[in-house]
């Protein structure tokens, strides 16, 4: 299959032939790219496609370091190339988005002595009131403050607590390295109180039960995994056989987030349905997987939320 992304965010495919490995007459990985860019470049294609956009993560800050007065960018050109050093890369990646989408755009050409109490005011009401983005899709309308219910006002104000720690953390090192003179500039850069508590609501085990059950078997597998553990679903699809019953009665979750990985003690019941998910797997093979064979994508998301659906299990505000 050949796929493009349109202008207006969808996608539209062709089939372009058969697999070599699969049926004679099929095609091999280069016969099948030769197909597939024949068709991007028709004229009716290239009319309804969108831009490309570059492959992997974007590892650069979106400024242009200057030798005049020393700006809010220039304070975080020194900051994102002291963390591409000290951070991890997933923890890098994630404050250089966060810096490129907020602080450069806002602020980036702003002298830092220049940097108020009034303009850092206006760039935490843009900040809250600003739709969020995702990936490279398009970015929504403004939303006022008065028109944001209690949970887009929280996760917001979350966002908005770690843009101003960015944004402390690089002047105060500004400041100890010599390119600021006054302190004053960070510590009036206060962060916004009460962001950071969200709903609780816990699962009674009849209303987990009724979730499992309205889950397909693969997924119903991954969803126990989690109410078990209380792990990401980004580290049950990469858990290995290898890694239950190991030094604890319980697994062991690999790094993703962080440096470190981690033990998960197990109940009895628990440990039981992990050594039930390893019998008969290799060390090396990954304990949940697809119904196809296919290790878990993003796809169990959608999954989910149809499940949760079916069972109709909702909360107050």
């Amino acid at each position: 299959m050949a796929r493009i992304r349109r202008i207006d965010g969808n996608y539209s495919q062709k089939r372009i032939g058969k697999l070599a490995p699969i049926h004679e007459d099929g095609l091999d990985f280069d016969q099948a790219m030769a197909l597939a860019r024949h068709w991007f470049n028709q004229p009716n294609v290239l009319a309804v496609a969108s831009k490309s956009y570059a492959v992997g993560v974007n590892a650069k800050l979106k400024y242009t370091k200057t030798n005049e007065r020393f700006t809010v960018g220039d304070a975080m050109y020194g900051f994102v190339e002291w963390k591409r050093i000290a951070a991890a890369r997933t923890y890098f990646e994630t404050t250089l988005s966060l810096i490129n989408h907020h602080i450069i755009p806002r602020l980036g050409d702003l002298p830092v002595e220049e940097l108020s109490q009034s303009t850092f005011t206006q760039f935490c009401l843009n900040v809250l009131e600003a739709s969020p983005k995702r990936g490279n899709g398009s970015q929504g309308p403004r939303t006022s403050l008065e028109n944001l219910d209690h949970e887009q006002l929280r996760k917001r104000k979350k966002t908005l607590n770690t843009v101003i720690g960015l944004l402390k953390s690089a002047i105060e090192m500004s400041w100890e390295n010599g390119d600021v003179e006054s302190e004053r500039t960070w510590r009036r850069l206060r962060r916004v109180p009460h962001a950071d508590t969200p709903r609780q609501f816990f699962l009674t085990r009849s209303q987990a039960k009724r979730l499992i059950a309205s889950c397909r078997p693969d997924l119903a597998l991954l969803v126990q995994a989690a109410l078990y553990t209380g792990c990401r679903a980004s580290e049950l699809t990469r858990l290995k056989a290898r890694e239950v019953g190991v030094h604890v009665f319980g697994i062991y979750v690999a790094p993703i987030k962080s440096y470190r990985g981690r033990y998960v003690v197990l109940p009895k019941e628990g440990m039981s349905f992990f050594l039930d998910q390893i019998e008969g797997l290799d060390d090396e093979d990954y304990v949940f997987r697809m119904s196809s064979g296919k290790i878990w994508s993003g796809c169990h998301k959608h999954l989910f939320k149809q499940a949760v659906r079916r069972v109709l299990i909702v909360t107050e505000n």
